[in-house]
């Protein structure tokens, strides 16, 4: 109810939280991209609360440097680098 954005109940979880699961996408490459010609390599991970993909550790035996958790009206970011996730607005 807090976003003011209209969604269908398959969409909420059984304590009527929206979205029902959060989605971490690793990345091998940085955003924004500063070279358009170095495409990288995503891998997306689910999770049923905010918390635990926030904790998520990144892959062992991968490149991945970024990772992202789109949320309504923006998104989580943080390298592998930090510990702390910074929120962008859209």
């Amino acid at each position: 109810m807090d976003t003011a954005k209209e969604v269908d109940s398959t969409e909420v979880d059984e304590n009527g939280h929206y979205p029902k699961s959060f989605k971490v996408i690793y990345s091998t490459t940085a955003y924004p991209v500063t070279n358009p010609q170095q495409i990288g390599k995503l891998k997306e991970v689910e999770f049923s609360s905010f918390e635990a993909a926030k904790s998520a550790p990144f892959s062992v035996g991968d490149k991945y440097i970024f990772a992202f958790i789109h949320v309504v009206g923006g998104c989580f970011t943080r390298s592998i680098d930090s510990v702390e996730w910074t929120f962008q607005k859209y």
